[in-house]
């Protein structure tokens, strides 16, 4: 099918067609002057109130037992992790180059 053939059957396809009926019903919803956030809640509900919870740490005396259950190639890593706190992303972009090797 070529690209004119595909632009003038696109609203009659039912993928088109679903896609023609969620924008349309997007833009309604975003017009009505109450704003999209508004127009998804149900007006006149209550909002319920989640309790945070308390973050979980390894106390001193977890941390070494919890290391000896991990990989051997990957102790290192998660020790780093315990020690320092840092995240994910941070671990993984560390390079020799920026770990200083004596303390400040």
């Amino acid at each position: 099918m070529t690209s004119s053939k595909a632009a003038s059957a696109w609203p009659f396809t039912l993928r088109g067609m679903k896609s023609q009926a969620w924008r349309s019903a997007w833009e309604r919803a975003g017009s009505s002057g109450t704003g999209l956030p508004q127009a998804r809640r149900v007006q006149g509900w209550p909002r319920r109130e989640v309790p945070k919870r308390a973050p979980f740490y390894l106390k001193a005396e977890e941390v070494a037992p919890v290391l000896a259950q991990v990989p051997p190639e990957w102790r290192c890593l998660f020790a780093t992790a315990v020690y320092s706190g840092m995240r994910r992303g941070e671990l993984v972009q560390l390079t020799p180059a920026s770990v200083r090797a004596t303390p400040t």
